[in-house]
């Protein structure tokens, strides 16, 4: 699963802060990955003109309208891009008069639509357990309609969605149907009753409260949860220890209801309201769960789903917000053993204190990356060598150099046809050794580099006169070896694209 797209839909949920006088704004931070990157903003059946990102760049697209009222509207904001974004939705009530206002802030990153699913387990949340449970107590003139979470669920298809909300009450499982058109939504009531939703079509779900208040102070924060799919769950989980939340509970959801949750072999008991209690919440912990399952963290002002092991990654990009905070950190959970090899653009990110997580192969670290592996394709028409290295490099490519075995291996699970293919290997008349010769997109002169490591098949390379350049065996039976060949004759090039890195 990656964070990054070209479709993607949501909504702004209400932001009250401590009262609704006070001035609130909202925004989507939409950050490219390539240059030249257009991308437009649809709202309310209208569309902004087309605006242009380079590489690394990002722009705010001002919130138009927040989601006040219950029921279906038309208040969904969908962007669409020709090449790959990351957007984050962002939303801030400043509260008091003073020079010094007190902030209520919400940030999290929006899921692209391929990212969307069409059932959803809903955490079973009621805010009366959730303030006793941290100890708090009920704010006065609290009621059901105004201080409850919501759920938002928005049609991510341009076309009528049925969407089945599924409740339980006094035991029983009760089903309440509705109707949304394109790019619509519904915003609800969610309390412990309601249990999951399911939809003909994507949805994308949006759990929010506008001001969830844990204190006797007056005082409240924003609570945005964009729920993932049931097809996202896993049964590991790194629940990391965040710093300066001092108390936190684990919300599980299910559909088997036998699902269990464990930690160091021990099955964590849940409370009567469902939350589950780590024993060490000064280091991230490693939880397992016996089913398939959806964690959620809780603290008092926060929400978020723990992504399980599954769904681990290599890349991300981070967007920090400079208004906010002068301290900007990051949580990085990695392989103990690849540690060192955490990157933060393309330098290694050092003098950090790891700390191995017990019982795990991981070790966690407060602190973006790979966008686009690279590829390899084998060209129709057979040409000569020479022939073949220009060819690529009009492409924007370069002939397959193979130059370790992970990368021979690599090329091998990737391409698999009956026929022979030229890559970037050659021999020098000169010395007779075989070495390199790559040409880039980014130059025009060839770079020449010794061949330390080859595959040849047997009886290669042949003596010089028979063979100055190498071929390349384009099937598994034949495992793949080099052989050596005469550089006119005619093979088809074996295209490779370079990896694109994030450097903004």
């Amino acid at each position: 699963m990656v964070s990054y797209g070209k479709d993607f839909i949501t909504a702004f949920p209400e932001n009250t802060g401590y009262f609704y006088w006070y001035t609130s704004c909202s925004s989507l931070r939409i950050t490219a990955l390539h240059n030249d990157t257009n991308f437009t903003v649809h709202f309310n059946n209208k569309q902004t003109p087309s605006s242009v990102l380079q590489s690394g760049q990002t722009v705010l697209f001002p919130g138009t309208a927040k989601v006040y009222r219950l029921g279906s509207s038309s208040n969904s904001i969908r962007i669409t891009s020709e090449k790959d974004i990351v957007v984050h939705s962002f939303s801030q009530t400043d509260i008091g008069e003073d020079t010094t206002p007190e902030k209520s802030v919400q940030s999290h990153v929006v899921q692209p639509i391929i990212n969307l699913g069409k059932v959803y387990l809903i955490p079973r949340l009621n805010q009366s357990d959730l303030i006793q449970t941290f100890n708090g107590s009920l704010p006065p003139f609290w009621s059901q309609r105004y201080s409850s979470f919501k759920l938002i669920i928005i049609n991510a298809e341009d076309t009528e969605n049925n969407v089945t909300i599924f409740k339980s009450i006094s035991g029983s499982v009760q089903e309440e149907k509705n109707k949304l058109s394109s790019y619509q939504l519904l915003q609800m009531q969610a309390d412990a009753s309601l249990i999951k939703v399911e939809s003909s079509h994507k949805v994308a779900v949006i759990l929010t409260h506008s001001c969830l208040e844990m204190t006797t102070s007056c005082k409240c924060n924003m609570i945005v949860n964009q729920i993932l799919p049931t097809q996202f769950q896993g049964q590991n989980f790194v629940v990391p220890y965040i710093p300066g939340i001092i108390q936190s509970r684990l919300l599980m959801t299910s559909n088997d209801m036998s699902a269990s949750l464990s930690h160091n072999n021990v099955q964590l008991q849940p409370s009567p309201s469902g939350f589950l209690s780590l024993s060490d919440q000064t280091e991230s912990q490693y939880v397992k769960a016996s089913g398939y399952v959806s964690l959620t963290l809780i603290s008092p002002g926060l929400i978020f789903e723990v992504i399980p092991e599954n769904m681990f990654a290599a890349c991300y990009l981070l967007q920090f917000y400079s208004d906010i905070s002068s301290t900007k950190k990051a949580l990085v959970i990695a392989e103990t053993g690849s540690k060192n090899n955490v990157h933060k653009q393309n330098i290694p990110v050092t003098n950090t204190q790891w700390t191995e997580i017990t019982g795990t192969k991981y070790s966690s670290d407060e602190s973006g990356c790979l966008v686009i592996p690279g590829q390899y394709e084998v060209q129709s028409e057979p040409l000569s060598w020479a022939e073949s290295l220009a060819h690529c490099t009009s492409l924007q490519k370069q002939l397959a150099c193979p130059t370790t075995e992970d990368i021979q291996m690599e090329l091998a699970n990737t391409i698999n046809t009956t026929e022979e293919g030229w890559i970037g290997l050659r021999r020098s008349l000169m010395s007779t050794d075989w070495y390199w010769q790559r040409q880039t997109p980014s130059s025009t002169s060839l770079s020449p580099s010794s061949a330390d490591y080859v595959h040849w098949a047997d009886g290669h390379p042949q003596e010089i006169l028979k063979g100055l350049c190498a071929s390349l065996l384009l099937n598994q039976d034949d495992e793949f070896k080099w052989k050596s060949a005469k550089c006119c004759e005619k093979k088809r090039p074996v295209c490779y694209t370079p990896p694109i890195y994030l450097n903004p």
